[in-house]
């Protein structure tokens, strides 16, 4: 049990980045037509590196799982996804052809 809470405790501050991460694509593809795809790919890959950094140089043992570390990209894959969504239904980017994720 302590494990999952450990978990948990890293799993918020984790998602509590990706709007930011989210609107730091937009900025690096915004000149690049239906880039939806690169966009995600670059949030996914920035959580995935976070997550393999703290697990080696910062000696997170729960993130030595490699389950544990599936637990938080998924997350994070769906998070990504949901502020994507509301990002675009409200008009945030400011644009006609917002991200999609």
């Amino acid at each position: 049990m302590g494990s999952a809470l450990m978990i948990l405790q890293l799993l918020v501050p984790l998602l509590a980045q990706v709007p930011s991460l989210i609107q730091a694509a937009e900025a690096a593809f915004s000149h690049v037509d239906k880039s939806g795809a690169a966009k995600k790919s670059f949030v996914m890959q920035a959580v995935q590196t976070g997550i393999s950094a703290a697990a080696s140089i910062g000696k997170v043992k729960e993130l030595q799982d490699p389950a544990a570390q599936k637990i938080l990209i998924d997350s994070a894959g769906a998070l990504t996804d949901a502020v994507v969504s509301s990002f675009n239904a409200v008009g945030a980017f400011n644009r006609g052809d917002a991200p999609q994720a």
